[in-house]
């Protein structure tokens, strides 16, 4: 597999790019979680049949990115970092939150938790369709342990079909 490290990456070439495996190392992931937001299947490894879980192509320089397959045609995509290494991840994904999904006719945003209990849960669903449930969209995982902080974490997974 090539392997390469990339600085400064538009979603365009991480989709060119994802025959191989890339690292990507920078301090700003908006990019990445642009190519995540427009197709998170192009990224993802060969399925393999015993796991519910593919590894993908991209490396994002810190944590494990992961897809996930399950029943229905239902497809995520896992990042989680380790809670000590997540700040910038943090504040870039509340950005590309509010940008992405800045429309309140189309999008609800929903935060539930607080640092202080050790866990914080924000959902962005998709609103627009009448009559139905609202279809999640987002989901970050904000996660604190005292008694295990290796099990600290922050995870951001995007739902797709």
């Amino acid at each position: 597999m090539n392997k390469c490290t990339i600085t400064v990456v538009t979603s365009a070439t991480l989709l060119f790019l994802g025959f191989g495996s890339v690292t990507y190392a920078q301090r700003d992931y908006k990019p990445l979680l642009d190519s995540f937001y427009l197709s998170f299947k192009d990224i993802a490894a060969p399925k393999n049949d015993s796991s519910i879980f593919s590894s993908c192509k991209i490396k994002p320089g810190l944590g494990e990115l992961k897809v996930g397959w399950f029943p229905g045609n239902l497809t995520t995509l896992n990042w989680r970092i380790p809670l000590e290494q997540s700040g910038q991840v943090q504040k870039d994904i509340e950005e590309f939150i509010r940008t992405k999904y800045a429309d309140t006719k189309r999008y609800k945003t929903a935060s539930d938790g607080t640092e202080e209990e050790g866990e914080i849960m924000t959902s962005v669903y998709d609103i627009t369709r009448p009559g139905e449930k609202p279809k999640l969209l987002l989901q970050t995982i904000y996660y604190h342990s005292e008694e295990e902080p290796e099990q600290s974490s922050f995870t951001i997974m995007f739902y797709g079909k």
